[in-house]
């Protein structure tokens, strides 16, 4: 990363310090300027183009009015995302906050209606949005998406056997019919990694952060990610109905159950393109077989609704 140039852009000190706060997807610095903080996201390359990033800008923009998320600093030739060597940045204002302090009942309540709002707020965001908008260049979480595309992954992974790779193409035979009907259903704008450690607590209320993975797709899609926490911790039975209760929206069964098992395929399948994350790399398979194994528990109907 060449902080010369990102405090000349930003008009930062040259004496500001740097500090990681995350290294998953992508790489996220505290930058501390004198008295001032802000945070900096440097978006892991290639994965998505400079339309798609300004995209998700326009987003949060245009969910400023309407719910707590990050406020974008723009650099100083007034562009919201910076490119250097084929690498993008996003200067964000730093938020005084905390992390959610535990998994209880009240806070699933809570991310169940923080999540209701976000999927309301777009909603209207979308009615008044012009056919030619900006935001509208974001990932779609489709069929080819959210199972062929996984699975063709999983298929090319040489770090699984024959078996386990056979056992992942019935898994998705078992999902393809599901995928197809979602296929049919009304698009909405969702977060697609709504969970507690996206979430930043604040005097003012619940911050949602981390769009760089939202798009357009099923609100089950959004619905899965906290039950495939709730399922990781094993604590589903206690907390499902309390972030049901929180959402407060009519979905069925079906969806939601479908819904969970095409994220977690999803995220399965890009454990083979991630195996230069150190936690990942020491055994991809683990998690990849820790996936499937909830994907049954779903599909079982083992796990409450």
């Amino acid at each position: 990363m060449n902080k010369q140039l990102i405090c000349k852009m930003y008009q930062l000190s040259h004496n500001s310090s740097f500090s990681l706060l995350n290294d998953g997807e992508n790489q996220t610095y505290l930058i501390v300027d004198g008295e001032q903080k802000k945070v900096l996201r440097k978006y892991r390359q290639n994965r998505y183009n400079l339309m798609q990033i300004q995209a998700e800008i326009d987003w949060l923009i245009a969910l400023e009015n309407k719910l707590l998320v990050p406020s974008i600093i723009p650099n100083k030739d007034s562009e919201s995302v910076m490119e250097s060597n084929q690498i993008y940045y996003v200067m964000f204002n730093h938020i005084d906050g905390t992390d959610v302090d535990e998994d209880s009942e009240e806070n699933y309540h809570k991310l169940g209606r923080t999540m209701l709002d976000l999927h309301q707020a777009s909603e209207k965001i979308l009615d008044g949005a012009p056919f030619n908008w900006l935001g509208c260049n974001r990932p779609y979480y489709t069929e080819q998406s959210m199972l062929h595309i996984p699975l063709k992954q999983l298929l090319n992974a040489s770090f699984l056997s024959h078996a386990e790779k056979d056992e992942y193409v019935k898994v998705a035979d078992k999902l393809l019919g599901f995928a197809k009907e979602m296929e049919n259903t009304k698009k909405q704008f969702i977060h697609a990694d709504l969970h507690f450690g996206n979430i930043l607590v604040s005097k003012s209320g619940w911050y949602i952060l981390d769009f760089d993975e939202a798009g357009f797709g099923h609100r089950a899609i959004d619905i899965g990610v906290p039950r495939i926490h709730m399922i990781s911790s094993n604590r589903i039975d206690e907390m499902w109905p309390s972030f049901k209760d929180g959402y407060s929206t009519p979905i069925t069964e079906n969806e939601v159950r479908y819904g969970t098992c095409l994220r977690i395929f999803y995220m399965a399948g890009k454990i083979p393109l991630r195996t230069d994350i150190e936690a990942i790399g020491k055994d991809p398979s683990k998690f990849i077989k820790r996936y499937l194994n909830f994907i049954n528990q779903e599909l079982s109907g083992t796990t409450p609704f």
